[in-house]
């Protein structure tokens, strides 16, 4: 989604024609905060239908914003500074995409050794029996739909109810249910 554009009026106002000129600090500063004002909003939820979440958008568009600063401290154009903005945030979104993606493969997989942890004082009937146990409660997590676990391990990793619905964007109602959901189905798995 584009931001919301402004008025030709506000477009005078707001951005100096220089010619080319390398400008001062503090007006470059004064353009780049009101053009803040007026397209953040709309160019966070741009980025966000990009595929990141709020604080990377966040991060996305606050780049963009000095990198605007640094192109206008260079005597940079002023022609179309909001098409240049979104075309900076799309480009920003992308690699902030590919580094998450990146950051993901990292990750410890459900199927890892790490969940594989074996008492060494058991016997080996205790063994046999922890190891079903163990392949019960991972068929369980893979089963659960997408926002139901990452809801729960969000709160196995201590966040609290309220960043987990920031977080995934959702409300805090729906985190509660979610993990209480997770928590009934790896409970009844215990049991049987």
């Amino acid at each position: 989604m584009a931001p919301p554009p402004y008025s030709s009026v506000a477009d005078l106002d707001l951005l100096d024609r220089t010619g080319g000129e390398t400008r001062s600090t503090a007006a470059v500063q004064v353009q780049v905060l009101q053009l803040f004002d007026a397209c953040a909003p709309g160019l966070r939820r741009y980025v966000r239908s990009c595929g990141l979440p709020p604080e990377a958008a966040e991060d996305v568009v606050q780049e963009a914003f000095l990198a605007l600063f640094r192109h206008l401290c260079r005597g940079g154009g002023t022609e179309n500074l909001r098409g240049w903005l979104v075309q900076v945030c799309y480009r920003l979104a992308l690699k902030q995409r590919a580094r998450m993606a990146k950051r993901h493969q990292h990750e410890i997989s459900l199927d890892g050794p790490c969940l594989e942890v074996v008492d060494p004082a058991a016997d080996p009937e205790s063994a046999v029996a922890g190891q079903q146990q163990q392949r019960r409660l991972r068929a369980v997590i893979h089963a659960l739909p997408e926002r139901d676990r990452q809801c729960l391990w969000m709160r196995a990793e201590g966040v609290t109810y309220r960043d987990i619905a920031a977080t995934l964007d959702i409300s805090l109602g729906a985190v509660a249910k979610a993990v209480g959901r997770a928590v009934v189905r790896l409970t009844n798995a215990l049991k049987e």
